[in-house]
């Protein structure tokens, strides 16, 4: 008798076991994209979680993720295995469409950590996003105003003076017309960059009124190209100026 109720008791302590709960209420939820990122690796060194995965590791149906981008929230924190037990990946979801957080926006996402300089071989024409970080530099030391520029090819969308966590909030959105859009690639293709011998033409300068840059072509999820000066400063990067220009009288 005292061996079947120990077998009783297990038994109901593997069946309870095979269920997940998916509160896990032990987990921490407060997980950010820049903690992510801090970690040093890019996405095409981590193999991500799939949406299947996601469901399994929390006993989740197609109706319970119905209207969720959960695709979206896997590479937007670039969810790996291990993050199942470091986060509360189902009530993070949650809280981000509470939240009213859209993915796919956020800049330390979607620029590489580790970026490259372009080759021959480049074909920006295929690029995904044209980003543009400008410094302007004020009257005293140290006084500086830094915007973000995103130019969506695809979409003919520019998006001036961007929030980094959320570029669709910005102070302004521009619909480029084909010229304009034309007119950007060409001012990028004019800039040469296969043929810098460094990612840096010309050092900030931190003279008020005028500013440094960052571009980067982002090529696709795990490609970034990245290249940065000053204005004023070679002739090679005079076509930055013009972008800005074009983008400011819109």
């Amino acid at each position: 008798m005292k061996y079947y109720i120990i077998i009783v008791v297990l038994c109901i302590c593997m069946v309870t076991g095979c269920k997940k709960d998916n509160s896990k209420s032990d987990v921490a939820t407060d997980m950010s994209v820049t903690e992510k990122m801090e970690s040093g690796e890019d996405n095409e060194n981590m193999t991500l979680i799939t949406v299947d995965e996601f469901k399994e590791e929390y006993n989740l149906s197609d109706e319970d993720i119905e209207g969720y981008d959960v695709e979206g929230m896997i590479k937007e924190y670039s969810l790996t295995r291990e993050d199942f037990e470091l986060w509360n990946l189902y009530e993070r979801m949650k809280l981000d469409a509470e939240a009213g957080i859209r993915y796919g926006y956020n800049l330390d996402t979607i620029i590489q950590k580790k970026c490259r300089t372009a080759t021959a071989e480049d074909d920006f024409s295929r690029a995904r996003y044209f980003v543009l970080e400008v410094e302007t530099y004020g009257d005293t030391d140290g006084d500086c105003y830094t915007k973000n520029i995103v130019i969506d090819p695809e979409s003919d969308m520019a998006y001036y003076d961007a929030s980094k966590t959320d570029f669709s909030n910005c102070k302004k959105v521009i619909n480029l017309s084909d010229e304009q859009m034309n007119q950007i690639k060409n001012d990028i293709d004019r800039m040469q960059l296969a043929n810098w011998e460094s990612d840096t033409l010309t050092a900030p300068s931190y003279v008020p009124g005028e500013y440094a840059w960052k571009l980067y072509i982002v090529m696709d999820d795990t490609d970034t190209i990245k290249y940065s000066g000053n204005i004023p400063g070679k002739e090679l990067e005079q076509p930055i100026d013009d972008i800005i220009e074009l983008l400011e009288e819109n």
